[in-house]
């Protein structure tokens, strides 16, 4: 789970920033009322994903480390493998950031909801079973090690071609745009990850 350099007041203002375009969106599609309200929903919702990103990152990882502990593999704290969440660009540590990691763990179980709704085909499905796949081979294999994220580009290079389905309309798209130059402005000003 990768926040990237986001304080928690940023991780706030992206969170307000996602509800503030999405509701934009969604007066701005009922006051032209040529599409279904259903639709509309949908479209207000994947735009403010991306703002949203980097708080479902903190919510997922939160998640992730209590199941761990009760399952008895702590992820922090004192027998823990990676400690408490860090605030920094690292190249041992930071994958895709918040963005990259919410589209790349959501694209395979979107897809396979798609599949049993017979809306995507079975090469669709292959692909988005790639990265379950490479996480289950790999926990059965390999302990954590820091350096474990460099060993994910294959697997999310072969999950990428999913994210296509996030780009077709253009309000999405802006919003991926906008809060992906911000995420990766903020990451170079404030982390200097070539240090």
């Amino acid at each position: 789970m990768d926040r990237s350099v986001l304080s928690n007041a940023e991780v706030d203002l992206f969170a307000v920033a996602g509800v503030l375009a999405a509701l934009a969106l969604l007066a701005y599609r009922a006051r032209r009322s040529s599409r279904s309200s259903r639709r509309s929903i949908c479209a207000s919702v994947w735009v403010a994903v991306p703002f949203a990103a980097p708080l479902i990152v903190i919510g997922s990882g939160g998640a992730l480390a209590y199941f761990a502990r009760r399952w008895g593999h702590p992820v922090r704290g004192p027998d823990g493998t990676v400690g408490s969440i860090n605030h920094y660009a690292s190249e041992d540590q930071s994958a895709f950031g918040p963005i990259g990691t919410v589209v790349l763990l959501g694209a395979p179980p979107v897809t396979a909801l798609l599949y049993a709704a017979r809306r995507v085909d079975l090469r669709q499905l292959a692909l988005a079973l790639v990265l379950p796949l490479f996480f289950g081979l790999t926990s059965l294999e390999l302990s954590f090690n820091a350096f474990l994220t460099r060993f994910l580009l294959v697997p999310a290079a072969l999950t990428a071609p999913l994210l296509a389905r996030l780009f077709r309309g253009r309000a999405t798209t802006a919003a991926y745009a906008v809060a992906g130059c911000l995420v990766a402005g903020l990451t170079i000003t404030h982390g200097r990850p070539w240090s």
